[in-house]
């Protein structure tokens, strides 16, 4: 019986497991696309081409497969490389359409942080930083204890200078 029942569901689960190789490829092309951009960036090569590109091929993934947590990945991904080419602003509608389109608590997490890291280093709007990191903590406060102890630690960071942040640090460790 339970050889059967093995013979039964084998092929059900390896279907599962292998279907939609469409997706599969389309996600590999495109990590393979990212990674080639980030071999470039390495190499202080700015291929805005490249990065156009791959933003296309991501945004039409995202909208064949809404929702999905790849997509999240992708997209989090491609608003990274933004960020490195100093496309902030096309970072920031990365990051705020992973908010709005993924429900998935890690990429919103990550990308509502992100998104405050962006306002209050290359943006240099400190008060929207300090908006998001206080809706961060509000959201996501007890998710990861780590994760939190640095959004506070940034939040409280907002607009000292280097030296009251070294006193701080001092402060803290004595």
């Amino acid at each position: 019986m339970k050889s059967v029942l093995c013979c039964l569901l084998l092929p059900s689960l390896l279907f599962l497991f292998s279907c939609n190789p469409d997706k599969n490829g389309r996600v590999h092309d495109l990590k393979t696309e990212s990674q080639d951009l980030e071999k470039k960036l390495s190499r202080n090569e700015r291929d805005t081409s490249m990065l156009h590109d791959l933003a296309q091929k991501v945004d039409a993934f995202a909208k064949d497969y809404p929702g999905d947590t790849i997509s999240g990945a992708l997209l989090f991904d491609l608003a990274g490389r933004q960020w490195q080419m100093k496309e902030f602003r096309k970072a920031m509608a990365t990051f705020e359409r992973i908010g709005s389109e993924i429900k998935n608590d890690r990429y919103d997490r990550r990308s509502l942080h992100s998104r405050a890291l962006l306002y209050l280093t290359a943006l240099n709007q400190p008060e929207e930083a300090r908006k998001l990191l206080e809706q961060y903590l509000k959201q996501y406060g007890g998710a990861d204890a780590a994760e939190t102890a640095n959004v506070q630690a940034e939040l409280e960071s907002i607009g000292k200078t280097p030296e009251q942040l070294l006193q701080q640090i001092q402060q803290h460790h004595s």
